[in-house]
C-alpha cells in the first residue's frame, strides 16, 4: 500500500509522545482515510506511543474516516500504546458520542477541551 500524499498531516515527535493534526483538510473521509490510516498505523506500531490527535479544524468524519481511527485503535491496543483524540469541536464530539453509543467506535480518550476528557470505549 502507497502512503499517498501526506501534505495535509503534520507530525510531530516528542519522546514518547507523537502530535499529529491536520492542514489543508476539514475532512475525514473516502478521498483521504486511508492515507491516514496507513500513516497513522506507522506510527502506532512503535511500543508505548501515546498518539495524540489534534481534530481542530475537521468538521466532518464520515464511515471511512471511523473505520481508520478503529483500525489506528486496536492497533494501539496491540502495542500498548494510546490514542488522544483532542480539539474535537462540539458538532463532531456530538458525532463521535452518537457512533459510540451504537458500538462502532473503540477510541479510548477524546478531550473536547483542555479541562475535560471523556472516556469513548
Amino acid at each position: 500500500m502507497k502512503k499517498g500524499d501526506i501534505n495535509f498531516i503534520i507530525i510531530q515527535h516528542q519522546r514518547t509522545n507523537v502530535n499529529v493534526s491536520f492542514e489543508k483538510t476539514d475532512k475525514i473521509n473516502v478521498h483521504n482515510a486511508e492515507i491516514v490510516k496507513y500513516n497513522l498505523a506507522e506510527i502506532i506500531r512503535v511500543p508505548h506511543t501515546n498518539l495524540i490527535l489534534s481534530l481542530g479544524g475537521i468538521r466532518f468524519i464520515d464511515s471511512a474516516g471511523f473505520r481508520a481511527l478503529n483500525f489506528i485503535s486496536r492497533i494501539a491496543k496491540n502495542y500498548n500504546s494510546s490514542i488522544v483524540l483532542k480539539d474535537v469541536d462540539k458538532d463532531l464530539f456530538e458525532l463521535f458520542d452518537l457512533v459510540k453509543k451504537f458500538g462502532r467506535l473503540e477510541i479510548i480518550k477524546i478531550q473536547r477541551t483542555r479541562y475535560k476528557t471523556v472516556n469513548a470505549a
